[in-house]
């Protein structure tokens, strides 16, 4: 197993990039598949469904971090990366596994929770597959 990466704004060529090493998408982070559509009910009760197009891809993904690091991602790293990202640029998401994904990020606001006595944080990003 390798690191997850983020990089922007693309794999090939990115001009910014971060690498999980510490405790990268946690076990409990779930995936989830989201239908594209409308679902409601008539008066007499039949259902109605309004398709939108393609189904999305979302996931969760979970990290914890250094608050301060010289050589690992840490915080300001973090900071730096989201706030040239923000939810209007996707991204290349490649997991442990080397699979690689083109993403958005659909959290905000993004939080750090401090952890271990704020030595860590912990950030759990909604990320929806392009």
């Amino acid at each position: 197993m390798s690191d997850h990466t983020f990089k922007y704004p693309t794999a090939t060529a990115p001009t910014s990039t971060l690498t999980f090493n510490t405790k990268a998408r946690l076990v409990s982070d779930p995936d989830t598949l989201q239908f594209n559509d409308d679902l409601g009910t008539t008066k007499g009760g039949t259902d109605r469904v309004l398709e939108y197009g393609d189904n999305q891809n979302h996931y969760a993904f979970s990290f914890m971090f250094p608050r301060s690091h010289a050589s690992l991602t840490d915080l300001a790293d973090v900071k730096t990366f989201f706030g040239v990202v923000k939810r209007l640029y996707t991204f290349v998401w490649t997991d442990d596994v080397g699979t690689a994904r083109t993403v958005r990020i659909i959290t905000n606001p993004i939080r750090f929770e401090p952890i271990a006595t704020g030595l860590y944080y912990q950030c759990t990003l909604e990320l929806r597959e392009q």
